[in-house]
């Protein structure tokens, strides 16, 4: 068996690649994973050698190719069309059995794909979102070729129902080539226990349509032991100025700290010490309605026994009735999330309870081993 991973865009924002080319290695599986530099091109992220994704990661897992990137759209296309190049040279000497796409505009190489390789086709999809964003010609183009040449795939994977059932729509592709993988991490080891720092984690990337101005606001109404620690990408430097300001404003500077730069085993530790965490969602776009399972880090949450703050919006009000590991708060209301967070912070026996349920969902559901068994099912990737 040969695979091939096709992403022009940075891979180590999805940790559920990193649990796939792992496993694909353990397997003995011939993987080559061919993407675009991610440093060159996403402003605000940056991975030390530790636990750089191009640099070690891919290296030590599979044969990798990295293309560079480029902030500037026209040399950005140039080094796009080398990617398309050296992808469809792949394909015509190494033969792959099954080739993974990810990332919309990586399916604009479909054509010769299929010209030089009678390999499978899977496309993953981890946002999809049909609005357009801006208003360039080629982010136009690249939204409706996602459903045009929809048509060449095999297999399409997507990591939430609701988001499936509308690209069929919008496609009109059968729903029987569909199949719904949540972006989980591998089995972690027991719920950590008896943490005493009441200390608050998010992760993601700092821009709107995460509601953190609401967050930081709630945070007058807290104990002072309550403290906050942000961890991401910044995606809007204006909007991270906006809340650096309204920190200060606060008096939130000793509580709530903003941490850019960080690599991921120091995130990894930071989720592990954490006491428990926060991820809400502004309904801008298609993907923020429907994040319960879909969302990398409500998944590393739980995978960390993490109770969560969630958004009181339909998509988490069933994901906290059916699990029982987070609390749904008014994303618009600052009172509304202090009022959450007071449920998991002044309540030991229920803050307990969450920890619990967060682990046998991340056990019974939410884990990297279950939801890569749908995949095989279909694909025979594992006989």
């Amino acid at each position: 068996m040969k695979i091939l991973c096709l992403f022009w865009s940075n891979p180590s924002m999805y940790p559920f690649l990193r649990e796939k080319i792992s496993y694909f290695k353990k397997k003995n599986i011939k993987t080559t994973f061919i993407s675009r530099e991610g440093n060159s091109v996403h402003i605000g992220h940056r991975q030390d050698n530790k636990d750089n994704y191009h640099g070690n990661f891919l290296k030590k897992n599979c044969k990798s190719f990295i293309i560079p990137g480029s902030r500037n759209f026209l040399i950005d296309k140039v080094y796009f069309f080398y990617f398309i190049l050296f992808s469809s040279l792949n394909c015509f000497i190494n033969k792959p059995d099954k080739i993974f796409i990810y990332h919309r505009t990586t399916l604009l190489i479909i054509y010769l794909i299929k010209f030089f390789s009678k390999g499978e086709i899977v496309y993953q999809n981890f946002d999809y979102n049909p609005e357009i964003k801006n208003n360039s010609l080629f982010a136009r183009f690249v939204n409706w070729s996602e459903v045009f040449l929809s048509k060449h795939i095999n297999l399409f994977i997507f990591s939430h129902p609701k988001r499936g059932q509308i690209f069929s729509k919008d496609s009109k592709v059968d729903k029987s080539k569909i199949i719904y993988v949540f972006n989980s991490l591998k089995i972690q080891s027991a719920v950590k226990k008896n943490k005493i720092k009441k200390d608050l984690i998010w992760t993601g990337s700092i821009g709107p349509g995460h509601s953190l101005i609401n967050i930081i606001k709630s945070f007058i109404y807290l104990n002072k032991e309550i403290k906050l620690r942000i961890f991401g990408k910044i995606e809007d430097y204006s909007y991270f100025n906006k809340i650096e300001k309204l920190i200060k404003e606060l008096n939130l500077e000793k509580r709530i700290k903003i941490k850019n730069f960080v690599p991921e085993h120091k995130i990894k530790k930071a989720l592990e010490e954490s006491y428990a965490a926060i991820a809400l969602y502004e309904p801008i776009i298609t993907s923020h309605k429907y994040m319960a399972g879909a969302s990398a880090k409500i998944n590393a949450y739980i995978a960390n026994s993490l109770p969560i703050i969630v958004s009181n919006n339909n998509d988490f009000l069933n994901f906290s009735k059916k699990f029982k590991a987070s609390i749904p708060v008014n994303i618009r209301n600052p009172k509304s999330i202090a009022y959450g967070i007071k449920q998991i912070t002044n309540n030991k026996k229920k803050y307990t309870q969450l920890q619990l349920n967060a682990y046998k969902a991340h056990i019974n559901e939410f884990n990297f081993e279950k939801q890569f068994t749908k995949i095989n099912d279909r694909l025979k990737i594992l006989k």
